[in-house]
């Protein structure tokens, strides 16, 4: 059995053109996938080629298709309910299989998370819980506080979110020490609109020292390394070692995976034959 994860893109590399040649000499089925944590309930953006591969006689529980598949192939409904047929179970919402150890394993995390989704119907992706249940409960955040370089130079590009946000970016190996395309930032001071500040911004000239003080207002900071991890959905006895400065931290975290993600495909993947 084989999982494969690697960044957006590689499905159109050469390297994966071989390696599907290679699986198809070595008698091997297989399926890919373009997925997201956002399809599974978790409210971080993080968009990543998989693929799925077993030796024949070895099936999958689900049909497989040619093409890199956007969807997970399997129900993902917060109250999945099941119906017999033939070959499998399938949800009666979404008509997709149904995997019972797929749903205790959702259902343990996003009852730990946030156990007021249950409430509603349909997936875990029109669910997502505000950031509010992955941020630290903390007044020692000073140190993530953006400074004045970085606001002055970058606060038009800086992708804001606070804890009532239902989305943040993917977070990079650079974050905290890039700023463009390497994650998120919090809105830590949610009592001034940001639309106001902006507006106001804008209407001064470059290097005016006010502009400085109200970008301040708001608070900006960065995500704490052990926000990131929850995002990514680490278990909450994991520990990143104190030994190691925080720029390691953000660079183990964004070189990682999503737990919840790579879990779920592992337990299709080991899933017994459709059949």
């Amino acid at each position: 059995m084989i999982l494969l994860e690697n960044v957006a893109g590689f499905e159109t590399s050469q390297t994966r053109t071989q390696l599907i040649s290679t699986l198809s000499r070595r008698n091997y089925v297989w399926q890919e996938f373009l997925l997201s944590p956002t399809q599974f309930g978790v409210p971080n953006s993080r968009l990543r080629y998989y693929l799925l591969a077993k030796q024949k006689p070895a099936s999958f529980c689900f049909n497989l298709s040619d093409s890199v598949q956007n969807e997970f192939p399997l129900c993902l409904c917060v109250k999945g309910e099941e119906i017999e047929t033939s070959k499998t179970r399938s949800c009666h919402h979404c008509a997709k299989p149904s995997l019972s150890s797929l749903h205790c394993l959702l259902h343990k995390f996003h009852c730990a998370m946030h156990p007021r989704c249950f409430n509603v119907g349909g997936s875990y992706a029109d669910v997502l819980p505000s950031l509010s249940y992955y941020l630290d409960v903390t007044n020692n955040l000073e140190p993530y506080f953006l400074n004045e370089k970085i606001l002055n130079k970058y606060h038009m590009i800086l992708d804001i979110v606070n804890r009532d946000s239902q989305k943040s970016c993917c977070f990079t190996k650079g974050y905290a020490y890039y700023v463009e395309g390497t994650g998120s930032v919090v809105q830590h001071n949610t009592k001034v609109k940001i639309s106001e500040i902006y507006s106001r911004v804008q209407e001064l000239a470059v290097d005016t020292p006010q502009k400085i003080e109200l970008l301040q207002q708001l608070q900006l900071r960065y995500f704490t390394p052990e926000e990131v991890a929850r995002l990514m959905c680490f278990p909450s006895w994991f520990r990143l070692p104190k030994s190691i400065t925080n720029k390691q931290k953000y660079k183990v975290l964004g070189n990682s995976i999503n737990i919840l993600v790579v879990t779920s495909l592992l337990l299709i993947l080991t899933k017994n034959n459709k059949s």
